[in-house]
């Protein structure tokens, strides 16, 4: 069985990119409206544990994990609808009758949002009464939604209404002596007199006379891009933050993601150490839970090895997690199922896609490429179980 999975996972071309939740913003250097103060967790969202909980290193207790199955999301959606038996069956009846339109996941981004709601709702009928639909390629549960309606509660699309974490409103002071010094940093950096490094560090030496390290750290991460130098100088205010206030989560937070931005494709190892490093002190965060499975979870189409499955089974126990400290985390998350389905658990890595909320078709066609890749690869191992 093990070399019929490896059989299956064989190389492919990786279509995903490793944590797309993080986003790039510009800076918004000198805001006169006050200032986050060192150590200040009040724009944190963790609803769910106490200030204490979170500072804990003693993992607090959680509910058992609920594996995903196919039937258990059959039976969630028969509860979710509320149909009786007699639906049920009539249903059924329409079904072997084909009275129904063809079963494809093919939606006309035209209708308006009850029309796919309605939609949405006719496919959860059809599983119920038929859950085989579940395995039919190119039968998804979720309905096509276009890119700017997907619900204000999603962790990755939601342009920071609702994210685990919110750092944009940092408030930083200044005056009007400050601004003429950082402008004249950069002309001379135009001029090529000094390197992005120095103006960077130029500017942060300036805001620190009116900021604290934590504030300047907050803003250069959001000033970031993959290697770039505010990265750089965000990690050693970080630094600086957690020497002045080392319980401070948001200090310890934002220094693992300069890391995670500055070395991304780079040296991946370094980006994990932090991240483990990072839960290893805030177990019962919720939020670097996830962001650990993220980091560690392999690309669902990439080769198996010894080594990534190591990392896909650890990402496994992170994400689960995560889960368990915070409801606003779906049950059915993309990270699960693609660990599962790297894991060769394709029930399960299916019973997920096809649970999931919201798939965003338009702009994610790698997720839906996997799902089907999912389908194909069980359908084999059906077929191979079948005829031994």
């Amino acid at each position: 069985m093990t070399t019929l999975l490896n059989t299956l996972l064989k190389p492919r071309v990786a279509l995903m990119t490793i944590l797309g939740c993080i986003l790039s913003f510009g800076i918004f250097f000198f805001m006169l409206k006050g200032c986050s103060s060192l150590g200040d967790t009040s724009f944190l969202n963790h609803p769910y544990i106490s200030e204490e909980e979170l500072k804990s290193t003693e993992p607090i207790a959680v509910e058992p994990f609920t594996e995903p199955s196919l039937k258990g999301l059959v039976a969630h959606l028969k509860s979710e609808l509320g149909l009786t038996e007699a639906e049920i069956a009539e249903t059924a009846e329409m079904l072997a009758q084909d009275r129904f339109m063809d079963n494809l996941n093919f939606m006309d981004s035209r209708r308006d949002a009850n029309s796919r709601q309605a939609e949405w709702d006719r496919r959860k009928r059809l599983v119920v009464a038929k859950p085989e639909l579940l395995w039919t390629f190119g039968f998804i549960l979720p309905p096509t939604l276009d890119f700017m309606e997907l619900k204000n509660t999603s962790l990755k699309y939601d342009y920071g209404n609702n994210h685990l974490y919110d750092y944009k409103r940092v408030r930083m002071k200044g005056t009007k002596a400050q601004e003429e010094r950082i402008e004249k940093l950069w002309q001379q950096s135009q001029a090529g007199k000094i390197t992005a490094l120095e103006r960077w560090r130029g500017w942060a030496e300036i805001a620190s006379e009116t900021n604290d390290s934590l504030t300047i750290a907050k803003s250069l991460y959001y000033g970031g891009g993959s290697g770039s130098v505010t990265s750089q100088v965000g990690m050693e205010y970080a630094k600086l933050a957690i020497a002045e206030n080392p319980d401070s989560f948001e200090a310890h937070h934002v220094w693992t993601l300069c890391n995670l931005v500055y070395y991304r494709g780079t040296d991946d190892e370094r980006v994990i150490a932090g991240f483990r490093q990072l839960v290893e002190r805030f177990p019962n965060s919720s939020i670097v839970n996830y962001e650990l499975s993220g980091v560690l979870r392999p690309f669902p189409l990439s080769p198996v090895t010894a080594h990534q499955t190591a990392r896909a089974e650890e990402a496994l126990v992170y994400v689960k997690r995560a889960i368990q400290l915070d409801t606003r985390i779906e049950p059915n998350d993309a990270v699960l199922g693609h660990c599962y389905y790297y894991l060769g658990a394709y029930e399960k890595a299916l019973a997920v896609y096809q649970g999931m909320s919201e798939v965003n078709y338009g702009h994610g066609g790698g997720l839906v490429t996997i799902i089907y890749q999912a389908q194909d690869d069980v359908s084999k191992l059906r077929q191979q179980q079948d005829s031994e």
